[in-house]
């Protein structure tokens, strides 16, 4: 059983999955940080956490001394240049989202065979984003 936690940037949320479904789900926010680890001491007993942190270094301190008054393993989850059949064309793989890039390693689990990612239109998208879709459009053969 895993507990998976996203440290979002406006607040945290956690769910304990059975491999199945979710038996528990919630959020807190950051200023009830303090009380995380009695909140998940009533929740069901994971055998480790999945944590994916973009809140900050403080965040993620206090993230990792909740769940070890807890005495749970915790797997970080990171942006890599290559995962699970996903690759990261960003000069600097980090500087993708830990939780985008979680995202994409999970759609690709879930939905095999070729595809690639272009991050929805908004005013700004940044170069790094620009110069890595790119790379490889150019780079790839065409999809159907």
């Amino acid at each position: 059983m895993n507990l998976a936690i996203d440290c979002g940037n406006t607040r945290l949320k956690w769910g304990v999955h059975d491999g199945t479904r979710w038996l528990a789900q919630g959020l807190l926010d950051y200023a009830d940080l303090a009380g995380l680890a009695d909140l998940l001491r009533a929740q069901p007993r994971a055998q480790r956490a999945i944590v994916c942190n973009v809140a900050g270094v403080q965040i993620g301190e206090a993230v990792r001394a909740a769940l070890a008054a807890l005495d749970l393993p915790v797997l970080v989850a990171k942006s890599q240049s290559l995962q699970h059949g996903v690759r990261n064309l960003y000069d600097v793989p980090e500087q993708l989202g830990a939780d985008r890039w979680s995202a994409l390693v999970g759609a690709r689990a879930l939905h095999a065979g070729a595809w690639w990612c272009a991050p929805a239109r908004r005013r700004r998208s940044t170069c790094s984003t620009r110069r890595a879709i790119s790379r490889a459009a150019s780079s790839s053969p065409a999809l159907p």
